[in-house]
């Protein structure tokens, strides 16, 4: 078993080269410009560092936190570790606190990553983004 960790979100959201600038376009135009989510220039080496033990894995165990936000995260880890190897196995441990009976429970209650979640926190970001 391998231990590591990311820092916050490894991806940041961001208009296409064409829309990133303030006097690039009109405002309006924000509104229907393509969206682009990419890997944050500071987290380039967690990115590095998740790919490498992603290479050597077969199953992918998210311990996040246990909110959207935590769950959007894992679903930016899977995405990278993904592009390393495709066929990890991926699942999510579920917790709130750090008592050893909340660990336990979680490591014997693996769920699947939760989409509806991960999409919540993208529809959020990208409103935020096109409208601040």
């Amino acid at each position: 078993m391998t231990v590591t960790s990311v820092t916050g979100h490894i991806m940041g959201l961001d208009f296409d080269a064409a829309h990133r600038q303030w006097t690039s376009c009109d405002p309006v135009a924000l509104f229907e410009a393509p969206v682009i989510k990419t890997v944050a220039g500071d987290k380039q080496q967690i990115v590095k560092t998740l790919q490498r033990e992603a290479r050597k894995c077969q199953v992918l165990v998210l311990w996040l936190d246990c909110d959207r936000e935590g769950e959007n995260i894992a679903f930016e880890v899977i995405q990278v570790c993904r592009e390393a190897n495709p066929r990890l196995t991926l699942k999510r441990a579920r917790f709130s606190s750090l008592v050893p009976a909340d660990i336990w429970r979680a490591i014997n209650q693996l769920v699947e990553p939760n989409s509806h979640e991960n999409d919540a926190v993208d529809a959020r970001q990208e409103i935020d983004l096109r409208i601040g």
